[in-house]
């Protein structure tokens, strides 16, 4: 099976977006599933690669939501599942042509009339219904004899040469699940070629007037890790790196510099969607403007509050990872009722079930620790 990136009518938007030498193309690459560290840990040569060329790396990017579904609807359409909800998503069995996503501002679980230009997702899944196969978990690996993530590489960069040789002004969207989302140590079979393709579009003059966003959804959910405090910060914590063109962040030095300084801060998807709105909108942003903007959403390219807080971003306290550990006394009388409560509960559930054994407290705790909010 081959998929191909054909040339298509341009609209007059489009028309006019590829006069203007300031309006740049958006590339956002996504893998599934893995936090800043891990992305350290796995893919070092991707790291350091970008790193080389300059991408800002958002140390304090956190997520939003539990899943995929509102960390990307966030980044896209701005907004929580429950406003998508109230305005144009009312059940699951509804499609999304009435909600607003950032593409629609370039140019306009499904539509029924086609969203993009162009959609690799389609030629994916029947790929994957017919000839998908080596699974560990939720996700295939391989497409016959093919793996899933090389394949989806070589569409993207088809795409970007397609689009570079016709001198056509795009928003792409490329998002890759197989090699991260079911294992925490499966990235690193992609280091190779994600760092091929980065090495490729910078060589080849394919980031001279495209701004490059490399960057996950959240940590990995499950595993051995999970249950630990450092696996639990770490879901939170997913990655996300930013470049620009060198000319542009000599052109628009203030709105770099802001980069370089949020980089430091406490940012999430709303942000990363702003920003998307404000490089289509370029004009109306000042560049000798470094004021700091308290909205929930701010572009990462304008001033952020370095006080922001979990509450102002729209980070609710369980996702929220600006916390202390607090310790507490194991001998209050507070904490043994709730530990009693919670053990006389489970054995409530399995006394249905005779062959379970209850449980009981049986040795001391030595040390509790709580997580409360600075």
């Amino acid at each position: 099976m081959f998929v191909f990136v054909p040339i298509k009518n341009l609209s007059d938007t489009q028309k006019d977006l590829d006069k203007n030498d300031d309006y740049l193309n958006i590339l956002v690459i996504g893998l599934d599933s893995i936090s800043r560290l891990n992305f350290h840990r796995q893919m070092p040569k991707s790291v350091n690669y970008l790193k080389q060329i300059g991408a800002v790396e958002m140390i304090g990017y956190n997520k939003i939501g539990e899943n995929t579904f509102p960390n990307v609807l966030a980044a896209l359409a701005g907004r929580h599942i429950e406003e998508i909800q109230k305005d144009c998503w009312p059940t699951d069995n509804h499609h999304f042509d009435n909600c607003s996503f950032v593409w629609m501002d370039y140019k306009q679980k499904g539509f029924k009339k086609q969203p993009t230009d162009y959609g690799y997702n389609y030629f994916d899944r029947e790929a994957m219904r017919r000839i998908g196969n080596t699974a560990f978990e939720n996700v295939q690996l391989c497409q016959g004899a093919r793996w899933v993530h090389k394949e989806h590489l070589k569409y993207m960069t088809n795409f970007i040469r397609t689009m570079k040789e016709n001198s056509l002004k795009y928003f792409g969207f490329f998002w890759e699940n197989s090699i991260s989302h079911d294992d925490l140590n499966l990235p690193r079979i992609g280091d190779d070629d994600y760092y091929a393709v980065f090495k490729y579009l910078k060589e080849n003059g394919h980031l001279n007037n495209t701004v490059l966003f490399v960057m996950s959804d959240h940590g990995i959910r499950w595993g051995g890790i999970r249950s630990t405090f450092q696996g639990m910060m770490e879901e939170r914590l997913p990655f996300l790196y930013v470049y620009l063109p060198e000319w542009y962040r000599h052109k628009y030095q203030q709105l770099y510099n802001n980069l370089q300084k949020n980089s430091l801060l406490l940012t999430t998807p709303f942000d990363l969607h702003e920003t998307f709105v404000d490089l289509l909108n370029i004009e109306n942003i000042d560049n000798n403007n470094n004021s700091i903007n308290t909205s929930r959403g701010v572009s990462l390219l304008r001033g952020i509050s370095e006080y922001r807080t979990c509450e102002d971003t729209g980070i609710v306290s369980h996702w929220c990872t600006c916390q202390k550990s607090v310790e507490l006394d194991v001998n209050n009388q507070t904490i043994k009722t709730v530990a009693n409560f919670c053990v006389n509960y489970i054995n409530d559930l399995l006394s249905e079930y005779p062959k379970c054994a209850d449980l009981k407290i049986v040795y001391q705790v030595q040390e509790l620790w709580s997580i409360a909010k600075k």
